[in-house]
């Protein structure tokens, strides 16, 4: 039971997570041009909370990759580091879709809370 929850285990399934939920958002972002939609222009307030989103996101891996003791990565955390920072990074600043759907609504909620 303790090998399943090792992390030798779970970082293999997170970067799997990674690299799937990423083909998945080029998918879906690759779908949306290829109807024409047109792309929406974002206000500076907007783009704030994506940027912050972002970097909160990327802080995620980041830490993942610091402080896990798995084999492979111990001698090549740099480029682990660079490699997750990059995908997210990616994902949440250059892909519509992400920003459209997950990130957007997500704001929108935020919103909400702050009007309490």
């Amino acid at each position: 039971m303790c090998e399943i929850f090792s992390d030798a285990i779970w970082f293999w399934i997170l970067q799997a997570g990674l690299v799937v939920f990423t083909a998945f958002a080029l998918f879906q972002n690759w779908k949306r041009r290829r109807r024409g939609e047109p792309a929406a222009t974002r206000g500076a307030e907007s783009m704030q909370y994506f940027l912050v989103i972002c970097g909160l996101m990327i802080g995620i891996p980041i830490a993942i990759c610091a402080s896990v003791d798995v084999r492979f990565v111990n001698g090549h955390r740099v480029l682990w580091i660079l490699f997750d920072g990059a995908v997210v990074a990616g994902v949440c600043l250059c892909n519509a879709w992400f920003r459209n759907n997950i990130l957007l609504p997500f704001i929108s909620w935020l919103r909400e809370l702050e009007n309490r």
